[in-house]
């Protein structure tokens, strides 16, 4: 869904991430993996974004 804002305006959404967005193939162990840590997530037009949240992956299949 698309939110449109005014110039200046802010609004919370949320956003749900799959799993396999955030797994990948590891050649070492011969499976798709998901690693535990820390992400930062950027939203932005380009590479110059300035907005970013922070969330913890706990474990992963």
């Amino acid at each position: 869904q698309k939110v449109w804002l005014a110039p200046g305006e802010t609004k919370t959404v949320a956003l749900e991430i799959p799993v396999k967005e955030l797994s990948y193939w590891s050649p070492v162990a011969k499976k798709v993996v998901l690693e535990p840590g820390d992400f930062d997530l950027w939203a932005g037009f380009d590479a110059t974004a300035t907005e970013h949240k922070s969330f913890h992956v706990t474990a992963g299949k």
